[in-house]
């Protein structure tokens, strides 16, 4: 074993700046793998243990007073698995809500601070003022994401009216300070509370709140307690009478985080596989370099096997010190990455070690490297001695020599260039492979920032399924169809229609349901397959209902409301990452054959220029402002609710292009190097018949130049025609089918381009080494 060992430190002393190159590499895909996994396994648990921290509810059920709200109490403390329960008052409407030097639609819960609550309790995060009847405290959300600092005036808006308050203080909230949710929990002083109970009497609402043995059982619970209180004795189907379960919360905090970690993920998979590859390059070039010595070792007496296992040492020890050094690298970036999410998750991620993420990180990239050298080396013990003393030549060689310099046309530099392609055509293969794979990763990263960051239309289509240029939200329904008229009428608009939802059952399972007139006037992606309902008795069902009834196209499922029940045949297959996924779509009559009494009470308007959208609202606002609840500026809302996405991409996508260009300088590096030290004597040769070292400098990079640019453009077409494929593989447990968002052509193009020119100066840099190569010094040696 000594001689063994002893062998693998010569290589490695002998190529030491190739050593690096590759522990670099293998350092990146470490570093980017267990970030990746810290991030995936461990910031969801971050959430369950604040909750804990908090004890914060694991369901909430917020409801206009009724007559059944002591019965709902009580069914809610004798529902099996309840460990606790609460009730109290609080105020609570839909509203606009300063965030992030705009306004965003919300639902905002008003508490008297001196309310007792059991469930995670009021606790300030940092500096607080007093409350007193004209102050607020605010979730932390609203600091994070919202750009709110103490002291600021912070307002909401209500029925066209508007009530500011300073801000004294930020709250801790685990439950109620999600920026996809949209539920704000805001806390007034005694004085506060009881003036503005007086100027919103309709806003006083109960808030039921329940912790569970098992969190993940909120689901159950929500679905019996609708069904026995909501839905089978109601049909006033509004805001307040809502509810969200701990999963629901959950996925909304950590949305981004799992986005992130699996970029991170497949970043480091595709660096580990082009760790591979050079690898694999490495030892076929270090078995050619070391023919000869290979053949020497084995007619000293050494085996096949213990040169096989020198190479295994090799290659395995730098590759385990290259992952100990990216796991242990990854650790200190994650303060950055848990400041990077906390504008959307509103929380601090203080990560400690972690012995199974890096555990498995180590096992991973170490078990790939040590059996992809395993593999290659294999060749070593088809090699005879005599063969190996030979330089590996067998027997004669009669190829056809390509390219004969004495009667093909063009420069000689450039025939030089051609013939090292054709002969190191596996070479360029792999050059190609890596280029390819580097720039598919990054080409989709930065079409996905460009989608949500830039241009978040498209995405926001897959979130909310339809998105109009504005959406009209009725006090009363019965104003909807002269509003509809109104609108229909103006020089503006394009077009104008019903579009509500209701909360349902189907199949005894909770779900959103869209409700319009005529689905072929919508002008979303909401539909992936099949056909839109055209008639009362059919349904288009979202992929997760569909997966969880176990229904599809051609089935009937039963649909619950207002405590009647009827069957709808399936006629398509809908998605939206609303409701974690789970909806349906049907028509209005189709809704009516569940509650006769329903009427649309929401108008998506579309324009004939969208930059006309806030001059519509003002228009309709200052004529018929007192039918509305609400007026939504869509694109202004998009804007400022994926803001905070845009940002946290932009930085994946910067840091991402920089890994990308880095491991281009690597590999470039590997492979050139290999490639100048076998050629050697023939650059010396050339030197001597007057080749200048600029000429041979251009020759070697122009070599690798055709490899460079079929990389390229192979990993920018497969990043512009794979990039939806890749974005629903990384969201699709999240309610997403299919997707066909734009992907950028201008990044993708300036990537390119960029790689491109950025490889042919790197290599230029990295041949410099031949100018040290002269005919006096082959002699020489």
């Amino acid at each position: 074993m000594k001689k063994v060992l002893m062998l693998a430190f010569s290589h490695i002393r002998k190529n030491k700046s190739q050593a690096v190159s590759l522990l670099l590499v293998v350092f990146l895909a470490g570093f980017l793998l267990n970030a990746g996994l810290l991030l995936l396994f461990n910031f969801s648990k971050l959430f369950d243990e604040k909750s804990e921290e908090l004890y914060a509810p694991h369901a909430a059920f917020l409801e206009v007073p009724n007559p059944y709200i002591e019965e709902e109490l009580d069914y809610l403390k004798k529902y099996p698995d309840v460990t606790a329960t609460e009730s109290h008052e609080l105020l609570a409407a839909n509203a606009d809500i300063k965030f992030n030097g705009d306004v965003i639609p919300g639902l905002f819960m008003m508490v008297k601070v001196s309310e007792q609550q059991l469930m995670n309790p009021l606790k300030l995060i940092g500096e607080s003022l007093p409350l007193n009847e004209s102050s607020i405290y605010l979730p932390y959300i609203m600091k994070t994401g919202g750009l709110m600092e103490l002291g600021d005036d912070f307002y909401v808006t209500v029925q066209g009216h508007e009530y500011h308050y300073k801000v004294a203080g930020f709250t801790e909230e685990a439950y109620f300070g999600s920026s996809t949710i949209q539920w704000y929990r805001f806390y007034l002083s005694d004085e506060g509370y009881d003036k503005l109970k007086q100027l919103l009497p309709s806003s006083v609402s109960v808030l039921h709140s329940v912790r569970l043995k098992d969190p993940k059982s909120s689901g159950t619970l929500i679905k019996d307690y609708t069904n026995r209180f909501y839905y089978e004795k109601s049909g006033n189907n509004n805001i307040f009478n809502n509810n969200i379960s701990y999963e629901a919360v959950k996925n909304s905090r950590t949305f981004l985080s799992n986005i992130t970690s699996m970029i991170l993920v497949a970043l480091a998979a595709v660096i580990l596989s082009v760790s591979l590859i050079v690898i694999r390059f490495r030892i076929h070039s270090s078995i050619e370099e070391s023919i000869v010595n290979i053949g020497v070792l084995k007619a000293m007496g050494y085996l096949s096997r213990q040169i096989i296992l020198s190479m295994i040492l090799q290659f395995g020890g730098i590759s385990a010190v290259g992952v100990l050094l990216g796991v242990s690298t990854s650790y200190s970036v994650l303060p950055a990455i848990s400041n990077l999410l906390e504008p959307q998750t509103a929380f601090v991620w203080n990560q400690g070690f972690d012995l199974s993420s890096s555990g498995i990180t180590v096992l991973i990239i170490v078990c790939a490297v040590l059996f992809d050298t395993a593999f290659t080396s294999l060749r070593i013990r088809k090699m005879h001695p005599l063969t190996a003393l030979r330089g590996g030549i067998s027997t004669h060689n009669f190829k056809r020599n390509p390219l004969p310099l004495d009667r093909s046309p063009g420069k000689v530099t450039l025939l030089l260039a051609m013939k090292n392609i054709y002969h190191n055509l596996k070479q360029m293969i792999m050059v190609a492979a890596v280029i390819a794979g580097i720039t598919f990763a990054a080409a989709s990263v930065l079409s996905i920032y460009f989608n949500v960051g830039l241009h978040p239309g498209a995405f926001a289509g897959l979130i909310a399924g339809e998105v109009p240029d504005a959406t009209f939200v009725m006090k009363t329904p019965e104003d909807s169809a002269k509003v509809l008229s109104d609108l229909k009428d103006s020089d503006k608009v394009r077009k104008a229609i019903f579009y509500s939802s209701r909360s349902v059952l189907i199949d005894g399972y909770n779900a959103q349901n869209y409700i319009s007139e005529d689905f072929s006037l919508t002008e979303g992606k909401l539909l992936y397959k099949g056909r839109y309902p055209r008639h009362d008795n059919e349904i288009a069902l979202s992929g997760a209902s569909s997966r969880q009834s176990g229904k599809t196209i051609g089935d009937k499922v039963t649909v619950t409301y207002n405590g009647k029940k009827r069957e709808y045949l399936v006629t398509g297959l809908i998605q939206s990452l609303n409701d974690n996924g789970y909806g349906l779509a049907m028509t209005t009559e189709g809704m009516e054959q569940l509650y006769p009494a329903f009427v649309p009470d929401r108008i998506y308007v579309y324009l004939k220029n969208t930059g006309d959208t806030a001059r519509l609202i003002d228009e309709f606002k200052a004529k018929d402002g007192a039918l509305f609840s609400n007026i939504l500026d869509m694109p202004k809302l998009i804007e400022v609710q994926l803001g905070v996405y845009g940002s946290v991409l932009a930085s994946i996508s910067v840091v991402i292009t920089i890994i990308t260009f880095l491991v281009v300088v690597l590999v470039l590096y590997l492979v050139l190097k290999t490639s100048i030290l076998r050629r050697k004597q023939e650059f010396g040769i050339q030197k001597a018949v007057g080749f200048t070292s600029l000429q041979l400098m251009n020759q070697i990079a122009i070599s690798f130049t055709p490899a460079i640019i079929s990389g390229v453009v192979t990993g920018c077409t497969l990043g512009i025609v794979g990039f939806n494929s890749l974005f629903v593989a990384l969201v699709q447990s999240m309610g997403i089918m299919t997707a066909s968002m734009p992907p950028s052509y201008l990044f993708t193009s300036l990537l390119g381009v960029g790689i491109i020119i950025f490889s042919y100066v790197i290599s230029l840099v990295i041949a410099l080494r031949i100018r040290k190569i002269s005919p006096y010094m082959l002699v020489s040696e």
